[in-house]
């Protein structure tokens, strides 16, 4: 059940906490709708129920009613709410997986048959919609028998119009195939089981509904907007804000104010909640808020759109915020591209101030003011959402947002921005990557905006690091779109040079990580001539035996043998700066990429060279920069805070990263030993499942100490309360005396069984004694915890 509930988006079920946006119909409200839902379940009609209705008109607030209902009844129910542009809500994939986990948390007789259907593919959650709902739910209804009969059980999928679309496609295909999906597998098969899909009457929702597999097997319920209601609902709401706040007389407000709100609401629950949510802003006096919505002129209204009341109060609520204009209209720039590009879930209070390079004190300040259209999270690193898509749809469509139109001013404005937070020098925005999706807000945002003078100081100093987050394809994917786009809009020749410069070290550093899984034959490709090639420097061949080093593709893990990224991060062990990788790279791919394998790269990965590359002060240096960097992540982790991206990718603290060989190749050194106490007082090592071999590493280098410390040892043996296995340990020292064998490097080479049971020094080898000589400039910790890149100075990257 733990795969499946990782799989599950837990947040999209009716009684969860996020999803109180969209509250429960008030009392005495919507009694018509919620008797017919009532009978249907019960058996009444076809066990399919399309429920529509306009934007604002109750569905939401109509189906959570509904799923509590059931709940007080004890009937079987699971549920999904959409929402727009919400990472997980939003994601058609987390669907089917979300529904069988309720089901399965639900009934005994759903969770051993869902559960064993998991176990038999774990990876059914990345395939296609209709096999997910095959084998989670399908194949669960067919095995049943009248001697083990399911429980009687209703599915609620509301907000499908807000489903949104996968790996860039349309929206609509997603909602088209979801209910596709269910058309076949349950529109002419009859189970103990009701689903109602609650959604707008988009066409081609409309459409899959005409067709066969749905319209012989499914009903239709239009929601109306109902100005009984509403007017029940005003009454009621202003009620408890008199009493709340002493407002006397009563009633308050008038009559005559209620029925002007409810004619002006035009049947949309969604006008009367923001009003109330508008009036009950414990910093203002709600009688000066009701005369702000009542100063709406008719003058004011100048389309015959539904939604033309609903825009005007929006603009008026807009209008109220204090302070400056330019900085609103920046913020609801974010949310607006938030929206276009589905990241709104991913934007944080302090996301939208590094962004915008604010104060997090002044974007709450203007948040306050909205918060009858926001949900203003109480602490900073949570996402701020839109209470109702219509939001979104106002500040998109320039017929509704006027003044506050997500226009192309904006769009410049926000543009630039953008590539500010991708600069190296930018070290307040790195943890912004941590959260938004780079390739959304980097890429596609960027590229939908003209090219302007103004752009070209940052896009000589972006930082290449975010466009790599998901791997190599996906940066060659970036720069290839950043250079169609610079070429479309002319712009100067140095900046499409240094771009294609930066395609040529993508392509080196998939040339290192070849040229390190066989080291007998390089592979050929073109090269474009980019300019004089400079001498050999002598770090050229220090950063691919780095590549060696680091990404040993010799290990035996079947996954990803070198971390794709890995030229980037590596950088950071050597103190290069971006210049000096770039020119390096450059240099080496014009020099042996496009000839025979040269002499001295057949030679590159000897043990002797290795040796001669890395003695023993050097791997001492790169091993607390280690040590120092695992720290820092490690510590970031635990406190929640995200970690500055450039330190996390030199430390994977996972199986696919060789740093802790690293250190093991060290002789003793009382500096290490101070480093490697600090990373074992971190609670979250205790953890983590992926830090078995590091910590099998670690405390064999330990042992190697003059005076090894066993108390650590022992404490920390105890705190983890885990014993690795000896198969693991010798799988673990296999692993270590091959990249030890291939690199020529180490000084304990004595193999461990067991990391439970060290007792007193291990004799080994006592290394080999290199000649040379080289140093390496130490990542800086700040008292702070935030990690000083010493690569952005040209000082510290050219020693060596």
């Amino acid at each position: 059940m733990s795969v499946l509930y990782q799989a599950a988006a837990n947040e999209a079920s009716y009684d969860s906490g996020e999803n109180y946006a969209h509250p429960s119909c008030h009392p005495r409200t919507r009694m018509d709708y919620l008797s017919f839902l009532a009978r249907w379940s019960e058996g009444e009609g076809h066990h399919i129920l399309w429920m529509y209705g306009a934007a604002g008109t109750g569905k939401s607030s109509i189906a959570q009613s509904f799923c509590g209902q059931l709940a007080a009844k004890g009937v079987l129910c699971a549920s999904f709410f959409f929402k727009r542009d919400h990472p997980s809500r939003g994601h058609p994939n987390k669907i089917f997986s979300t529904l069988a986990y309720q089901l399965a948390r639900g009934s005994s007789q759903f969770e051993i048959p869902i559960a064993r259907s998991v176990g038999k593919d774990p990876a059914i959650f990345t395939k296609p919609l209709a096999t997910q709902l095959q084998n989670l739910l399908v194949e669960v209804y067919e095995a049943a028998t009248p001697l083990t009969p399911l429980d009687y059980a209703v599915l609620v999928i509301d907000g499908l119009d807000e489903c949104s679309g996968v790996n860039g496609a349309k929206p609509e295909l997603a909602q088209m195939d979801i209910l596709r999906a269910l058309g076949d597998a349950f529109g002419q098969r009859e189970y103990p089981l009701r689903i109602l899909i609650a959604s707008r009457p988009e066409p081609h929702i409309r459409q899959i509904f005409d067709e066969p597999c749905l319209k012989a097997s499914s009903d239709a319920l239009q929601i109306l907007g109902s100005r009984e209601d509403i007017r029940t609902y005003l009454i009621d709401t202003f009620e408890k804000i008199r009493t709340t706040v002493l407002i006397r007389p009563a009633p308050w407000p008038e009559k005559r104010i209620v029925e002007h709100l409810v004619k002006k609401s035009s049947g949309h629950f969604i006008y009367a909640a923001t009003v109330i949510r508008f009036v009950d802003d414990p910093d203002w006096d709600p009688r000066k808020r009701v005369d702000i919505i009542m100063g709406i002129r008719e003058a004011d209204i100048t389309s015959d759109s539904p939604l033309a009341e609903l825009d005007q109060l929006y603009i008026q609520i807009l209008d109220t915020v204090r302070g400056s204009r330019d900085q609103l209209l920046q913020i609801l720039s974010v949310l607006a591209a938030a929206s276009e590009l589905s990241q709104v879930g991913n934007f944080s209070v302090s996301d939208i101030a590094q962004l915008l390079r604010m104060d997090v004190g002044d974007v709450r300040l203007t948040m306050r003011r909205l918060h009858s259209v926001i949900r203003v999270p109480e602490t900073d690193d949570n996402a701020v959402l839109m209470h109702h898509a219509s939001f979104s749809d106002f500040l998109t469509v320039a017929a509704r947002g006027k003044a506050f139109h997500f226009d192309h001013k904006c769009r410049n404005i926000l543009a630039l921005k953008v590539l500010q937070a991708c600069c190296v020098e930018n070290k307040d925005a790195e943890s912004f990557f941590e959260h938004v999706s780079t390739r959304d807000l980097c890429v596609t945002f960027i590229t939908t905006t003209a090219f302007r003078p103004e752009m070209i100081t940052y896009l000589h100093g972006i930082n290449l690091e975010p466009l790599f987050r998901r791997g190599m394809e996906d940066g060659r994917e970036n720069i290839e779109v950043i250079l169609k786009w610079l070429k479309r809009h002319h712009a100067p020749e140095n900046v499409i040079k240094e771009w294609n410069d930066r395609a040529q070290l993508l392509s080196f550093a998939n040339w290192c990580g070849r040229l390190a899984l066989n080291s007998a034959k390089a592979p050929r490709a073109d090269v474009q001539q980019t300019g004089e090639i400079p001498a050999d420097p002598p770090r050229m061949v220090e950063l691919i035996q780095s590549y060696y080093l680091f990404a040993f593709p010799f290990v035996s893990y079947p996954w990803d043998p070198i971390p794709h990224p890995a030229i980037f991060t590596i950088r950071h062990m050597l103190a290069f700066s971006w210049h000096d990788l770039m020119a390096s790279a450059i240099a080496l791919r014009h020099r042996y990429i496009g000839n025979e394998y040269s002499e001295l790269l057949k030679d590159v990965f000897s043990p002797s060279q290795m040796r001669r590359s890395f003695p023993p002060a050097r791997l001492c240096a790169i091993a607390e920069r280690c040590l120092k960097l695992a720290i820092y992540a490690l510590d970031h982790r635990l406190t929640g805070r995200p970690p500055n991206f450039n330190c996390c990718g030199v430390i994977n603290w996972s199986a696919d990263s060789r740093w802790s060989f690293i250190l093991r190749a060290c002789p003793p050194s009382q500096t290490l030993l101070v480093a490697v106490k600090k990373l074992f007082a971190s609670p979250f090592l205790t953890e983590n499942r992926g830090d078995e071999h590091h910590i099998h590493h670690i405390r064999a280098w330990l042992k190697t100490q003059p005076e090894p410390p066993l108390d650590l040892l022992d404490r920390n043996a105890r705190r983890d309360r885990k014993k690795i296995a000896p198969s693991k340990a010798a799988h673990y020292e296999r692993d270590w005396e091959r990249w030890r064998k291939r690199t020529g490097l180490g000084y304990d080479t004595t193999a461990v069984d067991d990391v439970d049971d060290l007792e007193g020094p291990v004799s080994g080898q006592q290394g080999t004694s290199w000649s040379s000589s080289s140093s390496l400039t130490p990542i800086s910790i700040s008292s702070s915890g935030s990690a000083l890149d010493s690569s952005s100075s040209s000082s510290s990257s050219s020693s060596s």
